[in-house]
């Protein structure tokens, strides 16, 4: 059995300030393929945004650039991310027009290592597939719903946040460190003051 490509199947939703944004890998119909090139093994990054609470709902022009950027940086963190794992873009197609550039909807193939070998034999490997897991960030407070691997629920929606809070902790350590070694070199001074308060 050969190991599973990378991001087929994916799909990560973000939601910020009432948007909720949304980008997959799906598969590309024949249909939508010019003459003389085949959709087998070929893959789309689609992203979508609406409002949050009200699927139907009007978007107003903030909200719709607020999907965008989310959508957008959902986008290209995605493609960074195939990319490295062994993904190229095969084709793109802006309306009828098919280039081999970056223009318009990039259409995707995994060209990454052939499955592995053990002494002649094909390693045998075991699919695990995310789950869409909601969860409030620790840091910036968001609530969002992103496609995860099992484990324990996460506690930050972005690897900004991530850092943030990976700062904060040192800074908390510091300051913990600090205040240590100021009441060792002045032992008397808090029982100077609980002696005064009483």
């Amino acid at each position: 059995m050969a190991d599973p490509i990378p991001y087929v199947d994916f799909e990560e939703t973000v939601i910020r300030q009432g948007i909720k944004a949304t980008v997959q890998v799906e598969t590309v119909l024949q249909a939508t393929m010019p003459p003389g090139y085949s959709a087998r093994g070929k893959y789309q990054v689609v992203t979508s945004y609406q409002s949050a609470t009200d699927q139907g709902a009007e978007l107003s022009e903030e909200q719709v650039q607020l999907g965008r950027t989310l959508t957008n940086h959902l986008r290209e963190r995605l493609e960074k991310h195939m990319r490295r794992a062994g993904w190229c873009e095969v084709i793109s197609h802006s309306g009828d027009q098919f280039l081999s550039g970056r223009n318009g909807l990039t259409i995707w193939e995994y060209s990454g290592p052939p499955p592995r070998l053990r002494n002649g034999e094909q390693v045998v490997s075991r699919r695990v597939k995310k789950r869409a897991v909601t969860f409030t960030c620790s840091v910036c407070g968001e609530t969002v719903t992103q496609q995860r691997f099992p484990s324990h629920l996460p506690k930050y929606c972005s690897e900004a946040c991530k850092e943030t809070d990976a700062r904060s902790e040192a800074t908390r350590e510091k300051t913990r460190l600090r205040v240590a070694a100021w009441r060792k070199a002045h032992p008397d001074t808090r029982r100077k003051q609980d002696e005064m308060n009483s």
